[in-house]
């Protein structure tokens, strides 16, 4: 799907919409978010092949079926344990289900804060 990368600078990863916890992957290293109103399925995969860290470095604060907030702590990253494996810890934001009629579009490059919009689903 369309999504966005984003090059972490702190060890929290945060929700990008309010939702339910779809999936969470065993080794903590992706998550998926059904949006509120149903209307996307959010997926976070943080780093470039972590998932072969099988875990190490990765703390969940939140379960599969847990509601969260927009900008919620969801994942304790030890990105220097990401970086030390030789894994790059770029951060992807993927919408991966959403409606046919809805546009994907940016709305904001370069450094951004936590709840800061990154892009706009619109329909």
């Amino acid at each position: 799907g369309d999504g966005v990368a984003v090059v972490p600078q702190e060890g929290t990863v945060c929700a990008p919409v309010s939702g339910t916890v779809a999936a969470l992957f065993p080794t903590e290293h992706a998550l998926g978010i059904m949006s509120d109103d149903s209307s996307a399925q959010v997926m976070l995969h943080i780093g470039i092949d972590t998932v072969k860290l099988e875990g190490k470095g990765f703390h969940a604060l939140v379960a599969q079926g847990d509601y969260v907030d927009a900008g919620q702590p969801l994942v304790e990253v030890d990105f220097d344990v990401v970086r030390a494996a030789g894994f790059d810890p770029t951060v992807f934001v993927i919408v991966c289900e959403r409606s046919e009629n809805s546009t994907l579009r940016e709305h904001a490059s370069g450094p951004v804060a936590v709840k800061e919009p990154v892009v706009w689903l619109s329909e």
